[in-house]
């Protein structure tokens, strides 16, 4: 759960009334602000949900993916391609963060339709070109994830598999870590915490390991920025107003009380209104109760940068 809380006071009311600037005018302000706010907070848990149920880890950990062009797009696609994604639909993203979309926007510059087949710039915030079937996005809501300190671990698994025995190892596997096995090509990212010496249940995301791996040894990645790439169907989010406390329970005490449901301009999402009258003034919070769930972890990529 989440709110975002403000106030009104009668003296504030009254020195707002003088001028062209009014109450209601810094209503509105705040409320937008409310807004803004409930969205960010909610992007940036989709984003860490994402991360944690990503499949596979493409890119180089502390280097801005396209810096140079766009050709790691084409590599995204084929891995999600091989997952099984199907990627032209309409419905994959490639979201980054606004250093990578930096070099996107170097890289890509003004771009008319028909050029390269990218079409023309979407105008919706926060969106870039597509880009080989990818709707490229920008998020704020991507922070860097800073690696475990687990050391000396070796990996057994069938091919296919998502529990990974774990042997030899000391210290921690954190949730998003990527990890290299070695002899396998591919970089998969810790879907959960390990620090034991036993078989970790759900260690490596569905479709699991590509290759078998029989005492392999484990490197743990370096910190990095996870850009995602993902289709829509892949995380399951839900977000609704907290429900308002039985008035039986309260026993007659002045709580805020649930007074509208309003939905966010930008993606629609349902946010509660809650208000509280108090000795000079009012009290205003925008509730929002969310869940995040990766449901389709096949069609989930972390890019590093």
């Amino acid at each position: 759960p989440f709110e975002e809380v403000f106030y009104l006071t009668g003296e504030q009311a009254t020195a707002l009334s003088i001028g062209n600037f009014n109450a209601q005018v810094y209503l509105k302000t705040k409320f937008a602000q409310a807004y803004r706010q409930l969205r960010n907070t909610i992007e940036a848990y989709i984003a860490l949900q994402a991360k944690i149920g990503a499949n596979r880890a493409l890119g180089t950990a502390g280097t801005a993916p396209f810096n140079a062009n766009m050709n790691l797009t084409a590599t995204i696609r084929r891995n999600l391609e091989q997952n099984g994604c199907p990627v032209d639909s309409g419905d994959v993203s490639l979201v980054i963060d606004p250093f990578a979309a930096e070099q996107v926007r170097m890289n890509l510059g003004t771009v008319s339709v028909g050029a390269g087949g990218l079409g023309t710039v979407n105008q919706q915030a926060g969106t870039l070109p597509r880009h080989n079937g990818m709707q490229l996005r920008v998020s704020s809501g991507i922070v860097t994830h800073t690696k475990g300190n687990g050391t000396g671990y070796t990996a057994t698994a069938a091919a296919g598999a998502t529990a990974v025995t774990l042997a030899s190892g000391s210290n921690n596997i954190v949730q998003g870590d990527v990890l290299a096995i070695a002899g396998l090509a591919d970089n998969y990212v810790a879907g959960v915490a390990a620090s034991t010496n036993a078989l970790i249940p759900g260690l490596i995301n569905r479709p699991g390991l590509r290759a078998a791996a029989s005492t392999a040894a484990i490197t743990i990645g370096n910190n990095y920025t996870p850009n995602i790439a993902l289709h829509r169907n892949s995380l399951a989010v839900v977000v609704r107003p907290p429900a308002q406390a039985p008035k039986d329970l309260t026993q007659g005490a002045p709580v805020p009380f649930l007074t509208d449901v309003v939905r966010d301009p930008v993606n629609g999402m349902p946010y509660g209104l809650f208000i509280q009258v108090f000795d000079g003034g009012v009290h205003f919070s925008v509730r929002a109760l969310f869940g995040v769930a990766a449901v389709n972890t096949e069609h989930i990529m972390v890019v590093m940068g």
